[in-house]
């Protein structure tokens, strides 16, 4: 078994009903780089975020025991910190916490299978991860309160992680999906003959990593982020600086070119005839979502350079 297809497998036969995008540990990732960077380009800013962090109504109760409960340095906290402030908005999914914001995290960006099939497509939801991530941002350049402003700050981590999940930013539809297939929610896939069927967004959530452990996150985001191909200088897609450009124009794309390519996925309906991944396949996805994740820690970073 190849090295991705045991980490889907196991992420997957443990935690078979996430559907965060990205998953936790991979939010986490892309707040470790974002700090990374951000320490290293502007230390002000910085210190402005995690002051503000701290102001999270939520702090006392969900962010200070998990930093209370590692043997960490001051520096290392304050890491920690910015990775659960990119998974807060999940986090919160599995608590009493009010309001969820389900329809903050996707926006389902119409793709249509060329089967010949009429297909009439819904009208859109006007409120989607673009319009939440513009309104979370006006918050943080508004006179809101310090706390208002720190849950505001969390979503604009989180929702920037999201977007570059490609299966946050479309939904396929066909003659067997005519309602869409909720960023492939309705889809089924198997990594192994014999393994477990999962969804394909699910598929696609766990490729960057699988721990929610600090260190273990850290390190993924220090590799990942000290590959040549994966720095600064060799990712043209920097020079895009709208939000809605990174989902329309680059995670859609990236779904309609990568995440439903192959032969017979897009009927794969049913859980109990849930299509192989080829190897292939597996490969390139994991390629595309390292990149994807990469970019976002990089462009939280340059955000929060800019509004602070």
């Amino acid at each position: 078994m190849s090295p991705v297809k045991f980490l889907v497998f196991v992420c997957l036969l443990i935690f078979p009903s996430v559907l965060f995008a990205w998953n936790i540990p991979g939010h986490m990732v892309s707040g470790a780089i974002a700090y990374r960077e951000l320490k290293a380009k502007d230390p002000k800013a910085l210190a402005k975020v995690l002051a503000l962090l701290k102001k999270h109504p939520q702090y006392t109760q969900m962010f200070a025991p998990k930093l209370a409960s590692e043997t960490l340095s001051a520096d290392e906290k304050e890491l920690y910190l910015f990775m659960l402030a990119a998974r807060w908005p999940d986090d919160i999914k599995s608590t009493d916490y009010e309001p969820k914001h389900h329809n903050w995290h996707y926006i389902n960006y119409p793709h249509i299978s060329n089967n010949g099939a009429a297909i009439t497509i819904p009208e859109a939801d006007s409120v989607n991860i673009v319009s939440a991530y513009k309104q979370n941002l006006q918050v943080l350049k508004s006179k809101a309160s310090d706390e208002e402003k720190a849950i505001a700050l969390c979503w604009v981590f989180h929702l920037l992680g999201d977007i570059h999940q490609p299966l946050h930013a479309t939904a396929l539809f066909s003659a067997e999906l005519p309602k869409g297939d909720q960023g492939g929610n309705l889809l089924y896939v198997r990594a192994e003959e014999e393994g477990k069927a999962f969804t394909l967004h699910s598929f696609w959530d766990w490729l960057v990593i699988g721990s929610q452990n600090f260190r273990e996150a850290d390190n993924r985001a220090v590799l990942l982020k000290n590959q040549k191909e994966l720095s600064r200088k060799n990712l043209k897609e920097l020079k895009n600086k709208k939000f809605e450009g990174w989902a329309e124009k680059e995670s859609f794309e990236l779904a309609k070119k990568h995440a439903y390519t192959q032969e017979g996925l897009q009927s794969s309906t049913n859980r109990e005839q849930a299509l192989l991944l080829n190897q292939e396949y597996i490969d390139t996805a994991k390629a595309v979502a390292e990149k994807r994740i990469v970019l976002a820690g990089y462009r939280l970073a340059d955000l929060l350079c800019k509004v602070y």
